[in-house]
């Protein structure tokens, strides 16, 4: 469950909306783009190996007006740190409890069950959820992944929730991480929001559109049901 973005209630409607807040990013001299994948809802990732950062696989997401998240996870899927561009918000892991984010068990056993400790701006925030295989396989764009369910939730370390996420998305052995799928946020209030960030293309190195920063799927239909959300009752 890593892949996805930490959403607080704050964050919730400008993240799924796909605002974009910057227009450029930089990443560390290491690192070396190996995919780029081309989502459903008007989002594109591109996907680096950085072998001296702490958490070596960084994400950058684009919109249509650019970068506008970045997140890095280790070889186990765990969650490291991320940040909304270009100066916004930064969470960052602490620690895990006796159940720690774990590829290696989801794909040995079929289900993994964590529970760990992040800061968000200097906010202790705990994150309790699991990823479970659902025995389905698909093939996107070539690319064979493992099909998942999962449900986490954000909480302050005295209880209170402050979003909980559900839905289906996959899992690739391949690369060892998620990719998104269709997932529901909703806030302690009850608000509700769904999203469908389904991978449509994996684009590798060589291929045209490799390192692309315009989204090429879901933008006008993205903006039609933003539109029709925002008009006056």
């Amino acid at each position: 469950m890593i892949g996805r973005a930490r959403l607080a209630p704050g964050l919730m409607l400008s993240l799924i909306a796909g605002t974009a807040l910057a227009q450029g990013v930089s990443v560390p001299p290491d690192c070396t783009a190996y995919l780029t994948v081309q989502n459903r809802d008007c989002t594109v990732e591109h996907h680096y190996l950085c072998p001296s950062a702490a958490g070596p696989r960084l994400r950058i997401d684009f919109g249509q007006d650019g970068p506008f998240y970045m997140a890095a996870t280790d070889e186990e899927g765990r969650w490291m740190w991320s940040q909304v561009l270009p100066d916004g918000e930064v969470s960052r892991f602490v620690d895990d409890t006796d159940e720690p984010v774990s590829l290696t068990q989801l794909l040995a056993t079929g289900e993994n069950r964590y529970s760990f400790r992040e800061t968000r701006d200097g906010m202790a925030i705990r994150v309790t959820g699991y990823d479970r295989l659902t025995g389905e396989r698909a093939i996107i764009d070539g690319e064979e992944l493992l099909s998942t369910e999962y449900a986490y939730r954000m909480s302050t370390p005295d209880g209170q929730d402050l979003v909980s996420v559900s839905g289906h998305e996959y899992v690739s052995a391949r690369h060892r991480r998620f990719f998104s799928g269709v997932r529901q946020f909703t806030d302690p209030d009850g608000q509700q929001v769904t999203r469908d960030s389904r991978p449509v293309d994996f684009v590798y190195p060589g291929e045209p559109g490799f390192l692309g920063e315009v989204p090429q799927h879901g933008c006008g239909a993205l903006m039609s049901s933003l539109a029709q959300a925002e008009a006056p009752a």
